[in-house]
């Protein structure tokens, strides 16, 4: 008779620890990874319900547009890629005042794809729930070889109605229209969308003066748009306007610094350059991030005859935004100030491209050409600065003296006559331009 080896107790640990981990695994695996990744996928089902989502639904073409494969889809998508470039345009702008001004969740725009998918279902779901994804949709009509685009929000109604577009140009029909949904889904970003893109300073002021009939108690935007309205009238030469807009700011939001910092800009312009200081460190106490007030401080540095520490102070607002034309405004007025006219011309040229509009860099293109030996191209620039801003008087008074050094008499008396009859004139301004006409040959004594 055979007996059994009984097995040895290291044997029967080994089998007994490999049957408790294979439990282990299969536990792990078929219970607690299902359990893992159904919370996984709630979790990310809930951070899609709560996404400001916007809808942009199929947009309705004519039948010729279709033809042509231009479907209802394809214009969503087109006009999708016009908002986003809205958003990313104005939030890549300037010394990031946009950026914190605009900080935070922007509003999730979308095309609905056909099927089902993570964000199809949370759309359905917000319904189930109600509180439905808003929904933007709208079609193209053809008239007479012109386009015209409406466009409506779900709960707002119509919000863009444009027309006047050539049959062969859809994707200018769509860019117009995506700024009017910006201007109702988040004000603020379309206000500084117009004071970036409309060279014409009165029409960037009525769109303004529209936000802010349209605010209604909002007020984040009626700051943002006060803002624009002073940088506006700045533009142009009206620091006392830009002042009266910044005290109301001030006394609305004496927290903002911003509001602290126009005022600053205004008193600067007015002349009044320790109470500019002033109010800029007291911008600067409220938002340290505000690094445009680095230029502002350059700029009283400059006027002060501190040119080294204005270009210190400049180059600190540049080594935060190396492309803001502002920025290379002041940085090139300070070099033409050292007589470094050449790399003046170089910030000229970086800041021209990327703000074309601006009547500063004109004027200052105007005079650093000039500095560098190039009267054609400076007269030219100097007329090209006092279209963009008609009210500015310093390229007028420019384009004069440019004019009577180089025998054009006639031109000059011209310019001048019409520059004396303006009653915005300042007395500073007023005795430079007597002066000049005093110069003209014939003139009285």
């Amino acid at each position: 008779m055979n007996e059994e080896t009984p097995a040895s107790p290291r044997k029967e640990g080994m089998l007994g620890f490999i049957v408790a981990l294979w439990d282990g695994l299969y536990g792990f695996v078929f219970r607690v990874v299902p359990l893992l990744l159904a919370a996984a996928f709630v979790l990310l089902l809930l951070r899609e319900m709560r996404r400001e989502d916007i809808e942009i639904a199929p947009i309705q073409v004519p039948a010729k547009l279709a033809e042509a494969g231009l479907s209802a889809d394809v214009v969503a998508l087109r006009l999708l890629d016009q908002v986003i470039l809205v958003q990313n345009t104005v939030t890549a702008e300037r010394l990031g005042q946009q950026r914190l001004e605009l900080a935070g969740d922007q509003p999730d725009f979308n095309v609905p794809i056909a099927g089902l998918s993570l964000r199809a279902l949370a759309t359905l779901l917000r319904s189930v729930f109600g509180t439905p994804s808003k929904r933007i949709t709208g079609e193209i009509v053809l008239e007479k070889d012109q386009l015209k685009l409406r466009l409506r929000l779900a709960g707002r109604g119509l919000i863009a109605d444009i027309d006047g577009v050539q049959s062969d140009a859809v994707d200018r029909l769509l860019a117009m229209a995506a700024p009017e949904i910006w201007r109702v889904i988040q004000p603020r970003l379309y206000a500084w969308h117009v004071a970036q893109t409309e060279p014409n300073q009165a029409v960037v002021r009525d769109k303004m003066r529209a936000l802010l009939r349209a605010a209604s108690g909002d007020v984040a935007t009626e700051n943002t748009v006060r803002g624009l309205m002073g940088r506006s009238y700045l533009r142009e030469g009206r620091a006392r306007d830009a002042f009266e807009v910044a005290e109301v700011m001030v006394h609305n939001s004496p927290e903002m610094g911003a509001a602290w910092y126009l005022r600053g800009v205004a008193q600067f312009r007015l002349g009044r350059i320790e109470a500019a200081l002033e109010d800029y460190r007291r911008a600067q106490q409220l938002d340290p991030r505000g690094v445009w007030v680095h230029v502002a401080v350059a700029e009283a540095y400059a006027h002060s005859g501190r040119l080294d520490e204005a270009l210190t102070e400049i180059r600190k607002a540049l080594a935060e935004q190396p492309r803001d034309p502002w920025a290379l405004q002041h940085e090139g007025s300070i070099l033409l100030a050292m007589n470094r006219a050449r790399e003046a011309m170089l910030s000229v040229r970086r800041g021209l491209d990327q703000d074309p509009n601006s009547a500063d860099l004109r004027l200052l293109l105007g005079r650093v050409l000039l500095r560098l030996g190039n009267q054609a191209e400076a007269a030219a620039a100097f007329q090209q600065a006092a279209r963009l801003a008609p009210a500015m008087v310093e390229p007028v008074l420019d384009l004069a003296a440019l004019l009577l050094a180089t025998g054009q008499e006639a031109e000059v008396r011209d310019v001048l006559a019409r520059l004396l009859m303006r009653e915005d004139l300042s007395p500073t301004q007023r005795a430079e331009a007597e002066a000049l006409m005093a110069r003209l040959p014939g003139a009285s004594r």
